[in-house]
């Protein structure tokens, strides 16, 4: 991408006070946080997404689903990001990167991350017996989303296990996944700073827009 395309793309993306789909926001290190990127996107208007297709929409970028470490976190990401409307259908939410673990014991056992740290202690399941394994879903619920849970169809912290699809028959018509948070950390370059903020602020090449800076790509040969 040029640089001048990645000023317009910077000039829109570093308003991190504003919630958008499609608009990634940075937990500064000033601020207590981890310098990681995040951004919410709604990738069907139509139908729902399997958690295979958010994880793989996510890659494409150079990212990865969101690994959320700790509760300050869980909540940052949340206020920030996940709790945009646009991300929700009915009480459903976007997928993150938790997974359980084949053969675990159900319904509770076996949650990692996709990175295969476990989930934090006090981890905000939504407290209508989740994780349940409702395999009236169509399989085994092994999978993780945002979910509403009880009350009104409004954003919460809160999550729910679910199936690969992200879609259940005994559901209401379009309450079914749609979205996924989105996070960049990588470091390729080692300089300290994650990659995909050198990159909005063109100071970074990404001339595939994938994500990753063309300098980690080795079969990327510089512009004359």
């Amino acid at each position: 991408m040029k640089t001048s395309a990645m000023m317009a793309v910077a000039a829109v993306s570093l308003g991190v006070s504003q919630l958008a789909s499609g608009q990634a926001v940075q937990w500064r290190v000033e601020d207590g946080g981890n310098g990681h990127w995040y951004e919410g996107r709604r990738l069907s208007e139509t139908s729902f997404i399997s958690w295979g297709y958010a994880r793989e929409r996510a890659r494409a970028v150079g990212g990865e689903l969101a690994v959320l470490n700790t509760l300050l976190e869980s909540e940052w990401v949340f206020d920030n990001v996940a709790s945009n409307t646009a991300l929700w259908s009915l009480s459903m939410g976007p997928w993150i990167g938790a997974i359980q673990s084949p053969g675990a014991n159900e319904p509770s056992g076996g949650w990692q991350w996709i990175d295969g740290t476990l989930l934090f202690s006090g981890f905000p399941w939504t407290p209508v017996h989740q994780p349940d394994n409702a395999t009236y879903c169509g399989g085994d619920e092994n999978r993780v989303c945002y979910w509403f849970g009880e009350g009104p169809p409004q954003p919460a912290n809160r999550f729910a296990d679910l199936v690969e699809t992200g879609y259940c028959t005994v559901r209401p018509e379009g309450d079914w996944v749609t979205s996924a948070i989105v996070e960049w950390s990588a470091d390729c370059n080692n300089d300290g700073v994650v990659d995909y903020r050198q990159i909005l602020r063109g100071q970074l090449d990404d001339v595939d827009a994938n994500g990753v800076p063309d300098i980690c790509e080795p079969h990327r040969v510089p512009e004359e």
